[in-house]
């Protein structure tokens, strides 16, 4: 063989592995672009599962929110998807659809403390790729529980008073039928509960009467009252219904009026500016805020006893100074309202889409 045929299978056997080494590059860079463009759809993926999870929590938060404490959502929830035609959220499948999402709403009891915890655990599923993001609450308040001890759980009775605590509290009893209210005693009596948002989950009833002897009323003098009052100071206050008390003196010069109020106060330094005066906010979500009034009824003999007992007359529907209801409303009240004698420009109607029920909630969760 000559020289340049050998040179010629020379040549021909280092195209052929050119040749076979391009092949394999060519596959090389076909499999990692394959490789990058999977790595993007992923990531793609990735990152719309996650933000897909993220609203899902917040959506069920808000929907957590807007229910009491005896209907709080709880549980597996329906799953939701997101329609990517309609860029919205929905319950049934549609026929496209970006991504799903599963939300798991539970409730943590530490039995070696005296509070509970909610978890919002929102997962999403956006082409095979799963994210889960978890809302958890603050411990939640409770005003029966200690160091507050501000009522009987079972009985609703108040009992006690706290110093302003930036939480949110909640005011609940667990008796079927109580309700908040004071001690029978005819006696003065105030308490004061104090946060930054108190929800009372039970109505209150301070429209109750009682006994007392006549040398209880041999000290009263002309002009004096007879006054029980719960303070409430918070920049946010729910209220379910309402009852309230108040009686003449009539002809009975030895016996006091009466008044059994509530008063709303705002924290120091907080409330939102409104002409010149800070203000708080206050729902009333119940059916009914009303007054009732009583009477005295004096036993026969010198020193008989002394009853307040209910009257006759019909229970009078609690409204503004101005005349608007309370019941089904939400107001800005001024520091110092007392809901049986509210006086001109204490409580400013909030019209219904100015309402911002959800800042009251604003610190309670927090992202895990």
């Amino acid at each position: 063989m000559n020289i340049r045929s050998e040179q010629g299978i020379a040549a021909i056997g280092v195209v052929v592995m050119l040749l076979v080494v391009l092949s394999l590059l060519a596959t090389t860079l076909w499999q990692y672009s394959m490789f990058q463009i999977k790595a993007a759809q992923r990531e793609k993926a990735y990152l719309q599962a996650l933000y897909l999870a993220h609203a899902g929590a917040e959506a069920a938060k808000a929907a957590w929110l807007d229910k009491g404490a005896e209907t709080k959502l709880e549980g597996q929830l329906a799953r939701v998807y997101y329609n990517d035609e309609t860029n919205g959220f929905q319950l049934n499948r549609p026929e496209s659809y970006l991504g799903f999402i599963d939300i798991v709403i539970e409730t943590v009891t530490d039995e070696g403390e005296d509070y509970r915890l909610t978890k919002i655990i929102s997962t999403a599923t956006v082409g095979g790729v799963s994210r889960s993001v978890t809302l958890t609450t603050y411990p939640q308040r409770y005003g029966h529980q200690d160091p507050l001890n501000l009522y009987n759980e079972n009985t609703g009775q108040i009992s006690g008073s706290n110093l302003f605590i930036n939480e949110y509290l909640i005011v609940e009893t667990f008796s079927e039928g109580s309700s908040l209210h004071f001690g029978s005693s005819l006696q003065n009596q105030n308490a004061h509960f104090s946060a930054r948002a108190i929800a009372f989950e039970t109505s209150i009833d301070l429209a109750r009467g009682g006994t007392a002897s006549w040398t209880m009323f041999f000290d009263w003098v002309l002009g004096l009252m007879l006054a029980k009052t719960l303070s409430i100071e918070a920049e946010y206050v729910f209220f379910k219904d309402i009852a309230l008390l108040y009686a003449q003196r009539n002809n009975d010069l030895e016996a006091p009026q009466a008044q059994y109020s509530i008063v709303l106060r705002i924290p120091q330094g907080r409330g939102i500016e409104l002409n010149g005066q800070l203000y708080g906010e206050v729902y009333f979500e119940g059916e009914s805020v009303y007054k009732q009034q009583f009477k005295w009824d004096r036993g026969r003999g010198l020193f008989a006893d002394y009853t307040l007992s209910k009257s006759n007359s019909e229970a009078e529907e609690l409204q503004t100074y101005e005349g608007v209801p309370l019941a089904g409303n939400a107001f800005y009240f001024r520091d110092g309202t007392d809901l049986l004698n509210p006086k001109p420009g204490q409580l400013i109607p909030i019209p219904e889409e100015q309402q911002n029920k959800h800042d009251a909630y604003r610190d309670m969760f927090i992202w895990e």
